[in-house]
């Protein structure tokens, strides 16, 4: 498959995800967390600190990135740590 392919582009793509996805979700959700918000706020530091606009870019697309799961793990972390009765009503609020 030649480089230039669209189906080669998104077939890499389709596979960091999947593998993204593999080694994270054995860590458990505090640890990933932890490590996408520590990634996030690197690279917002790096943001506010470098004076590149290419760094930029990259620092905010990683940003992007970095918290994108967080919200599906808080729900997860809160399904776990929440009791019952009360677990449906302080998700709507999230």
């Amino acid at each position: 498959m030649h480089v230039s392919n669209p189906a080669y582009f998104h077939s890499r793509y389709i596979n960091v995800h999947l593998n993204r996805r593999k080694i994270f979700t054995d860590l458990g959700e505090i640890r990933n967390l932890s490590f996408y918000s520590v990634v996030g706020l690197t690279m917002q530091l790096l943001i506010w600190f470098v004076n590149s606009n290419v760094q930029n870019a990259f620092s905010t697309s990683i940003i992007g990135l970095a918290y994108g799961p967080v919200f599906p793990a808080a729900l997860t972390l809160a399904n776990d740590i929440l009791p019952p009765d009360i677990r449906m009503v302080s998700m709507a609020f999230m």
